[in-house]
């Protein structure tokens, strides 16, 4: 009877997504598309990747919807476990129906593009059974992934809460150029994927205003990460502005690559694909809940005292009016980096997916022309990169990076193994 059930809601579901792209006028054009190249996994990966990147105001919104569909098409390949699904399932059938359904969903005005992809995957694809078991693994995934994610905390794209604190030490506030509004903290009041709670990993206060860290990292950030001035050699400022990139789509990017480095066939490349979006996702769950939980000012804001005229009142620590980082300051607390969160989590995944801390990855950026690309032997390379590279930016200190790194590892230790699978995993 459940199954059934299970069956009928996913009938139901396919047809509430075909009404959403129905409707059009009869005169509009025909869509036309080209899949994009490599496997099935990697083909709706970048599918997913172009129709949440377009569509979302934030990149960490962008890897909730990530989530949701990679997610979804995962579950349809491995039926909720570490196991793929019986070999009579056509993994081809399933991902595109799974990642069609959701995204058609979540994205009802670029319905028609999606469901023009999904049919012409669905046509390389023989008809027979295992095409048919495909279709409904499919759409039993999506059912589930979509239903079940109801009421989890998602805020329409691009929502703005503008409330935060009146100023004083140690306070975020609002910064240059465009002093805007915080950004999404509704991410961090969101049901994880995997995490038992969004403050499952919450790490320790940053550090008191008159402690030795802080000092440290005050007179550290004040003259490494300046824009003008810095003690950073030219490639230490490249390497800080290749991680202004947009994120999902580096390590997206990222993904498809090592599949194909590696020669994943498909049911390989959905499991680096699902897990490491769902991780990424309940990496930054994790982190936003402790930036709104602790709302840490930026560099610029303590720094500069003009920007709050607000001091943190110790004398180790001199600010310079006027004083601005390398990089633009994101609009939302500093403590702990989420670049830091999501990058660690990232190194996590390719170690356990490829089984060596030797991962051989290279990341990619359209922020440097004359850095396109950077190579990193072991995730501990990456892992230390990520702590340089905002400081050098100006846009964080060094412990905030540090802590935000021991987050992203500890959120991905435990995804990995309370759902993928994989051994170990924090507690």
């Amino acid at each position: 009877m459940r199954s059934l059930k299970r069956l009928a809601l996913a009938a139901a579901f396919a047809a509430v997504v075909a009404v959403a792209g129905a409707g059009a006028p009869s005169a509009a054009p025909t869509v036309t598309c080209t899949l994009p190249p490599g496997n099935a996994a990697q083909q709706w990966d970048l599918i997913a990747q172009s129709t949440a990147v377009s569509a979302t105001a934030f990149q960490t919104e962008a890897f909730i919807y990530l989530a949701y569909a990679n997610g979804a098409a995962y579950r349809a390949v491995f039926a909720g476990g570490p196991s793929p699904s019986p070999f009579l399932v056509s993994a081809d059938t399933a991902i595109a129906t799974a990642e069609s359904d959701v995204l058609a969903y979540y994205f009802p005005s670029q319905a028609s593009q999606i469901s023009c992809y999904r049919d012409a995957a669905l046509a390389l694809v023989p008809d027979g059974l295992p095409k048919f078991l495909g279709t409904i693994e499919g759409h039993r995934a999506a059912v589930t992934m979509t239903f079940g994610r109801i009421g989890d905390g998602r805020m329409p794209i691009g929502t703005i809460e503008a409330s935060y604190p009146p100023a004083g030490p140690g306070v975020w506030q609002p910064t240059a150029p465009a002093f805007l509004p915080p950004q999404t903290p509704w991410i961090g009041r969101m049901r994880p994927f995997v995490l038992r709670a969004a403050d499952q990993f919450l790490p320790p206060p940053p550090p008191a205003l008159g402690s030795a860290t802080w000092v440290r990292d005050f007179n550290e950030v004040k003259q490494w990460g300046r824009a003008t001035g810095s003690l950073r050699t030219p490639e230490q400022s490249d390497i800080a502005r290749f991680y202004t990139t947009n994120a999902p789509t580096q390590y997206n990017t990222a993904f498809r690559d090592v599949a194909t480095q590696h020669g994943f066939d498909v049911v390989q490349s959905m499991r680096l694909i699902g897990v490491g979006s769902m991780v990424a996702a309940d990496a930054g769950i994790a982190c936003f809940n402790a930036k709104y939980t602790y709302w840490f000012w930026r560099p610029i804001t303590a720094i500069n005292a003009t920007a709050a005229n607000v001091t943190d009142g110790n004398p180790a620590t001199v600010e310079e009016p006027g004083w601005s980082p390398l990089l633009t300051t994101p609009n939302h607390p500093e403590y702990p980096s989420a670049h830091g969160c999501l990058t660690s989590s990232m190194a996590e995944v390719f170690r356990a997916v490829l089984g060596t801390d030797a991962i051989d990855l290279t990341l990619t950026s359209t922020a440097v022309p004359t850095m396109p690309t950077r190579h990193f032997a072991t995730a501990e390379d990456l892992q230390a990169e990520i702590i340089n590279a905002r400081m050098w930016g100006g846009i964080h200190y060094r412990n905030s990076d540090e802590v935000g790194v021991a987050l992203g590892k500890d959120v991905a230790r435990f995804d990995l193994s309370r759902a993928f699978g994989f051994p170990g995993g924090a507690g």
